[in-house]
């Protein structure tokens, strides 16, 4: 979870490098499972600039525009690099934000308001003020962190730490 330019394609890239299969980059779409979460499968494919691209996916990572205000690109994955099935939800991860100084990997556990407020801070529309919808988000998120681990990572943005970045949320 993490705002625009924070890291999240990248980060799912560089496990799709490592041969774990992604479930979805950029929105996540839940469902109620028991007492638990299910996450349902998104579009096959990572959005990414042609360097990080070219970096962890290898030369054969083409993909188109994305649109002409951005130099992203969508890049199509293959059938082994996505999990087409829903799977169950077992953590919650916040990415650091960029420029925030890190040292070593680490994953801090968060809980109760802090994680709340990470959860209503990651929704899909913040911009809506409706007093209804806003009382569905917040009760929404707030079963959402009473049942999943909620943890902000932190490490230091480069190629270089993305294995341990990894290996951390494995």
């Amino acid at each position: 979870v993490g705002d625009c330019g924070y890291g999240k394609s990248t980060l799912a890239a560089a496990l799709v490098a490592r041969g774990f299969p992604i479930l979805t980059d950029d929105l996540m779409v839940l469902t109620r499972h028991g007492s638990g979460w299910m996450v349902q499968p998104g579009l096959p494919r990572l959005k990414l600039f042609p360097s990080v691209a070219e970096r962890l996916l290898g030369h054969h990572a083409a993909g188109t525009p994305m649109n002409t205000r951005t130099a992203k690109l969508m890049i199509p994955l293959a059938k082994h690099q996505v999990v087409s099935r829903p799977v169950p939800l077992k953590a919650l991860y916040i990415l650091p934000e960029p420029g925030r100084p890190a040292g070593r990997v680490g994953i801090q556990p968060l809980s109760g308001c802090d994680a709340f407020l990470e959860v209503v801070r990651a929704a899909f529309n913040l911009t809506v003020t409706d007093k209804s919808r806003l009382a569905n988000q917040f009760a929404f998120a707030e079963r959402l962190v009473a049942s999943v681990p909620v943890g902000r990572l932190s490490y230091r943005r480069s190629f270089a730490a993305l294995p341990a970045v990894c290996d951390a949320i494995l």
